[in-house]
């Protein structure tokens, strides 16, 4: 303490475009917050990019992530790579709205999330 005001320094992760391994050795394990969730959107609103985060479980089928908007007009369709891991979606050009975020692993869906994005 010095000069009556407390020092602190806080970590900062900025993310990457994909994000296998964490960022620090002490974080918490994906997911361990909400047990059952596979599929996590960050930050919710957004405006810029929004970073998902998602687990296939025992799913050994080819996973992906796809966006829809309220009329069910696909946005992105993003192939994933590994069963659990983040990646980050630039939204810039999307228009402010409500959207869906649906997680899948071969044919069989996983889990859905909806998404805002404000201006």
């Amino acid at each position: 303490m010095t000069g009556g005001h407390i020092d602190f320094t806080e970590r900062i992760a900025l993310p990457g475009t994909q994000k296998a391994a964490r960022i620090y050795p002490d974080d918490r394990p994906p997911f361990e917050n909400e047990m059952g969730t596979m599929l996590q959107l960050m930050p919710n609103p957004t405006k810029h990019y929004i970073v998902i985060g998602y687990n296939l479980g025992s799913e050994k089928a080819q996973g992906i992530i796809l966006m829809r908007d309220a009329k069910g007009t696909l946005i992105k369709n993003l192939s994933l790579q590994k069963p659990v891991n983040q990646i980050t979606v630039d939204l810039n050009g999307i228009p402010a709205g409500m959207y869906i975020v649906s997680l899948y692993a071969g044919n069989k869906h996983i889990e859905s999330k909806q998404l805002s994005i404000i201006n």
